[in-house]
């Protein structure tokens, strides 16, 4: 039996790890160690282990990379079932109509024919939809929150070669580089601030004077 808990926090981690782990399950040893091969079953011995294997996933959300190793390593010869308790419980609604300030919300629905291409197709929207409109001094602190860590990267390195005013924190800055970030936007020295949604996760910091958030 394999047990995955708290999948969506794994996530915030380094999914990796994950992928690494289902990746060596049940492979053949090189070396016999003194096995007394008698004792083995020839199923486990024909490979045939990963078919009788029980996988249990937990997860608070829905997400893809789950859903991934649901559909790729989750093999057992009996089947499978996924079960969606969001919908059987009070969480079903919607806490997107229950913000406490009035906020206008705009939502884009981006186009892309495989989940492959979407990084890049994204990306290209960003550029050609979205930046321009908050370019202007009058949208001047915003926030731009940025789930995955490589968009981060490429958001991030975009900005310094087009010389756009912006500071980043990830969970990778350290303690002076974030209040130097937090210290420079707050005052209106910067026009952008970029964060991943994992800085947030871990550290919590409470960031004030955001006017717009992407």
């Amino acid at each position: 039996m394999l047990i995955v808990d708290n999948a969506d926090i794994l996530m915030m981690q380094n999914w990796e790890h994950v992928l690494t782990v289902f990746e060596n399950l049940h492979l053949q040893p090189k070396k016999n160690h003194d096995v007394d091969f008698s004792r083995v079953r020839y199923w486990l011995l024909d490979g045939h282990a990963k078919y009788y294997r029980q996988t249990l996933l937990f997860s608070r959300i829905p997400a893809p990379p789950i859903n991934s190793i649901f559909n790729k390593y989750c093999q057992n010869y009996a089947g499978k079932c996924q079960l969606d308790v969001l919908k059987t419980t009070r969480y079903q609604i919607g806490t997107i109509c229950q913000i406490g300030f009035q906020l206008g919300q705009i939502f884009h629905r981006v186009e892309c024919d495989s989940p492959l291409d979407l990084p890049k197709v994204r990306f290209e929207f960003f550029l050609e939809k979205i930046l321009p409109k908050f370019k202007d001094e009058m949208m001047s602190h915003t926030l731009i929150f940025i789930p995955s860590y490589f968009d981060f990267v490429t958001i991030r390195n975009y900005f310094k070669k087009n010389d756009i005013s912006a500071m980043n924190i990830s969970e990778y800055s350290d303690k002076k580089s974030i209040e130097r970030a937090r210290y420079l936007f707050f005052h209106g020295k910067v026009h952008f601030l970029l964060i991943t949604e994992r800085f947030f996760f871990y550290k919590r910091f409470i960031l004030k004077k955001i006017f717009y958030i992407i």
